[in-house]
């Protein structure tokens, strides 16, 4: 499976970007300048993952929400959701460390 896709993260507005899924966690990456620095490489290990589940955006665009165990979330546009939050459930349910 290609573990590289194109979403948009829901941050005060849809900001476009990479989703990298590696095997010990996932990465964000942009170079939008609108976005804080700190919003413009994302990077979670699994370990930190809650739950990942199906979502929208604007009511019309499907959507991924990723919750980490401290309360925090972060929700990606993408037409590969499926594949997206299977990679990553399978990596919670597996307990990568």
């Amino acid at each position: 499976m290609k573990n590289i896709f194109w979403v948009s993260l829901c941050y005060k507005g849809a900001h476009g970007g990479g989703l990298y899924l590696k095997e010990d966690r996932l990465i964000f990456r942009t170079n939008k300048l609108q976005l804080p620095e700190s919003m413009k490489h994302i990077s979670i290990r699994y370990e930190d993952l809650d739950k990942v589940s199906f979502s929208s955006a604007l009511a019309i665009f499907p959507a991924v929400t990723i919750n980490l165990k401290d309360g925090s979330s972060y929700k990606f546009i993408t037409l590969s959701r499926d594949k997206i939050s299977r990679f990553i459930g399978s990596k919670i349910k597996a307990g990568v460390q």
